[in-house]
């Protein structure tokens, strides 16, 4: 089992938030993944000689739509968690 060695008694990061944090990337990854899937699945439908229907594509770009908006919510608070553990950057052009 691998374990992160910045954290423990003498670290400045708590379990709770490392595992917060996990959690909030774990999510992000399985969204961008899903998103991926479902539009991987509309290029393979749309290359088959036979088209599909329009409330197909509708429902597969629905789902699409949600796990965007998860991989968001889950980027939002990461970026929000980093900004009050004073790790993130300012953007560029935005002085800190």
């Amino acid at each position: 089992m691998a374990t992160d060695r910045g954290l423990g008694p003498d670290s400045n990061e708590s379990s709770g938030t490392s595992v917060e944090t996990g959690r909030l990337e774990r999510d992000l990854v399985e969204a961008l993944t899903a998103i991926g899937n479902y539009l991987g699945a509309i290029n393979v439908m749309l290359a088959r000689e036979t088209k599909p229907g329009p409330e197909l594509l509708a429902d597969v770009l629905d789902k699409a739509m949600v796990q965007y908006e998860r991989a968001a919510n889950a980027a939002r608070r990461l970026h929000l968690r980093a900004m009050d553990s004073g790790d993130a950057d300012s953007p560029p052009g935005v002085p800190s």
